[in-house]
């Protein structure tokens, strides 16, 4: 999965590792490493959740294939 550069066909976002979360109407994000979710906050945009994700992609998942800053 860490090689994983796009989000799903179905994904309602578009975006990879961006979701809405309408309890308090703000765009959020996680990673997963080593077996567990890592929360990485809530986003007034999901643009902001999306530079988020591939910053924390870059740090936790060192083998991974996209550069921070790329969608």
């Amino acid at each position: 999965m860490q090689n994983l550069r796009g989000a799903y066909k179905n994904s309602k976002t578009g975006l990879l590792g961006v979701s809405y979360y309408a309890r308090y109407s703000k765009w959020t994000t996680r990673i997963k490493c080593n077996g567990t979710y890592k929360f990485l906050g809530y986003f007034s945009t999901p643009e902001l959740a999306c530079r988020a994700y591939l910053e924390a992609k870059v740090k936790f998942h060192p083998f991974q294939t996209l550069v921070a800053g790329s969608p």
